[in-house]
């Protein structure tokens, strides 16, 4: 297999609230449309989707099914984007991924509060204490996302995020192997961060991604990342159950909704409060999905269509958005 010559690495940067995160060293995006068509690649654990977006304008979007169990088949990954970039009818050659909550290591960590340079040069060190990584040849990177915390002097909020090395390295391959070049290695909390912001999300929202089998709890405050968390429940679990129920996969959801919430206050040291749900994925397709969680969290909720699409594209089209 061919080595990537350049891994990039997870940077963002934070400037007019912005907000991008991604694998790649030699650029750093920020919020806003795209100075140029971006396709953006969201791989789930059965099936592809992509969107091809130019200045906030869609170009053209596909989906296709990940064969079988071949979620970690690359042969069976490649033919189901060949099919959806068929769909899609435009040609773009550079695309922005996204992995799931399998895939990459995800952290939010307090620590001492020093420079961008500093962090970078004892990132080893400092991942090492949070993320599970001894001995493994893996890709770090972080964001700062709070240069001062309240409550807390002299400290920083970060996130540390880490991806198997050999894994990054197939992804490039394969995307090379489909025409295209890939610029970036995403996160869907992130993504969807994104997607919100240029959209004129502002203030205090909870982002739901329900997949297949994992839903991502997405904390945004004044429309910047907040933090994030991955729950063990989809939609293959949530269809099975008939609403009501004393089984009911969307009551659990919300538990872990207002878990993912009181983990985050307790960690601020005081009462963050949501002002509205938005829901994406393909559980926004869920009967009752958004007066389930309206009713179970306690705030308005409703299903995003972004850009005029159905949910499950969401996270692609947060990836589409990204900037050079």
């Amino acid at each position: 297999m061919e080595k990537v010559a350049e891994l990039p690495v997870w940077r963002l940067k934070l400037k007019a609230g912005a907000c991008n995160k991604y694998f790649g060293g030699r650029k750093v995006g920020i919020f806003g449309f795209g100075s140029k068509s971006f396709l953006g690649v969201d791989i789930g654990t059965s099936r592809i989707k992509a969107v091809a977006v130019d200045k906030g304008r869609v170009l053209g979007k596909g989906t296709a099914t990940i064969e079988g169990n071949g979620a970690d088949d690359f042969s069976k990954i490649k033919s189901a984007l060949e099919i959806a970039l068929e769909q899609i009818g435009v040609r773009v050659s550079e695309a922005v991924l996204a992995l799931g909550a399998d895939k990459a290591i995800v952290r939010y960590v307090l620590l001492p509060k020093m420079t961008e340079k500093d962090l970078r040069a004892g990132l080893k060190y400092e991942a090492s204490k949070y993320l599970p990584i001894a001995d493994q040849d893996v890709v770090v990177d972080f964001v700062i996302l709070e240069d001062e915390v309240e409550g807390e002097p002299g400290k920083m909020r970060v996130l540390l995020a880490a991806l198997r090395r050999e894994l990054a390295e197939k992804y490039y391959g394969l995307f090379k192997q489909t025409g295209l070049k890939l610029k970036a290695i995403d996160l869907i909390p992130l993504a969807l961060c994104r997607l919100f912001r240029t959209l004129g999300e502002r203030g205090n929202i909870i982002a739901v991604d329900i997949g297949e089998n994992f839903s991502y709890v997405v904390l945004l405050e004044s429309g910047k990342l907040a933090f994030s968390r991955a729950v063990n429940i989809g939609c293959r679990e949530m269809a099975r159950v008939a609403f009501p129920s004393s089984l009911n996969p969307a009551a659990d959801l919300v538990q872990e909704i207002r878990r993912s919430l009181d983990f985050y206050r307790m960690q601020k040291k005081y009462d963050y409060i949501p002002e509205r749900l938005l829901i994406c994925g393909g559980g926004g397709y869920i009967s009752n999905i958004e007066s389930i969680l309206e009713e179970g969290m306690g705030i308005s909720s409703e299903v995003v269509t972004p850009l005029g699409l159905g949910p499950e594209y969401a996270v692609a089209v947060g990836l589409a958005l990204r900037e050079r």
